[in-house]
């Protein structure tokens, strides 16, 4: 739901506050990623070499890991997009996505294969040779849609625009009653459930499956904040506001749990002690923020660094004349807009 928190954000304070915090985001994505990786090798289940080169995106990193580095890819991806739907329109967002899925679709009939170094790169951006998936460039397919639903949310919803949606998840319903069909309903749901199913060969089942869920735990969450308390609601809210952190503590809790006999310990009583452990790593991490000073200042130092970052490449344009200096107090203004950073680690 990229689009849905920092569409509101583009309109009022400009393409350039958004773009730092997209940005400031993806890069502690790929620190997380580095950190899980970091605790694999700790834990001995990799090698130092392959600890580099998944840091290198040589090699694919671990399941508790990749899909940080998924994020990190695809948040500047989704920021074209919503860059290239507000200066130009919806209709060349919409070419933009199918030119690239076009694009990565043809790249499967070349039978070239490419030099070590890039395999997995073109299996992550690609999907060459159905060995990663979702791939980055098919992944776009579900921030469409998540941009298509927080564009209705947000702005209170329009009859072309929920006939899109219901179009698109009545499509969805029947590309899966199709499969089910087909292959039956033990061998889809098997197909969902292992990442070799549908999901590692970027099948528009996958993609399908997702929008439906999607849609389906979307009315129920409606459903259920009607009749709610307000203080459920909160907490709801708090924990799934922070599902970065949850994810992230989760998974090293997973990597750093020695395995157990299920006989001593049953699979139901581990499940529910990582989900403690899980969320409570969020107010936990709340408690650090406000107790060490460093962990708010990383992410302040991050952004910052990303202003002058963009302050310098904006000088060197304008001194190429490639772009125009801003003439106007109002065109100033959102030039050198700034915000106070987010908490570090959270969604």
């Amino acid at each position: 739901m990229l689009e849905y928190v920092y569409a509101r954000r583009w309109a009022v304070k400009g393409p350039r506050v958004v773009l730092v915090r997209m940005l400031t985001r993806a890069i502690l994505c790929y620190l997380a990623f580095a950190a899980i990786m970091l605790v694999v090798f700790l834990t001995g289940d990799a090698s130092f070499r392959h600890f580099v080169s998944s840091l290198l995106l040589f090699v694919p990193g671990h399941s508790h890991a990749d899909l940080f580095k998924c994020y990190a890819l695809l948040i500047p991806v989704a920021f074209l997009l919503m860059w290239v739907r507000f200066r130009l329109a919806w209709k060349w967002q919409v070419s933009l996505v199918l030119l690239l899925i076009a694009m990565a679709e043809l790249a499967q009939f070349f039978t070239y294969t490419l030099p070590f170094p890039f395999q997995h790169a073109g299996s992550l951006f690609l999907g060459l040779k159905d060995n990663f998936g979702p791939s980055i460039i098919h992944s776009i397919i579900l921030i469409m849609f998540g941009g298509l639903v927080a564009n209705y949310a947000s702005a209170g919803g329009t009859i072309r625009q929920r006939n899109i949606l219901v179009g698109v998840g009545v499509v969805s319903f029947g590309a899966i009653a199709i499969e089910i069909g087909q292959a039956g309903l033990y061998p889809f749901l098997a197909g969902v459930a292992r990442y070799a199913g549908y999901r590692a060969h970027n099948s528009y089942i996958y993609f399908a499956y997702g929008i439906l869920t999607f849609i389906l735990y979307w009315g129920i969450s409606w459903l259920a904040a009607s009749r709610l308390k307000s203080s459920i609601k909160e907490k709801i809210t708090y924990y799934g506001g922070n599902t970065f952190i949850i994810f992230f503590y989760g998974n090293v809790v997973i990597l750093l749990t020695p395995a157990v006999n299920h006989d001593i310990l049953p699979v139901a009583f581990a499940w529910a002690i990582t989900a403690v452990l899980s969320l409570g790593s969020v107010n936990a991490f709340e408690w650090a923020e406000r107790r060490f000073a460093f962990i708010p200042a990383f992410n302040r130092l991050l952004e910052v660094a990303l202003h002058k970052s963009l302050e310098g490449s904006q000088a060197v344009l304008y001194r190429a004349g490639i772009r125009k200096r801003p003439t106007t107090a109002l065109q100033v203004k959102a030039a050198q807009q700034v915000e106070k950073p987010e908490k570090v680690l959270v969604s």
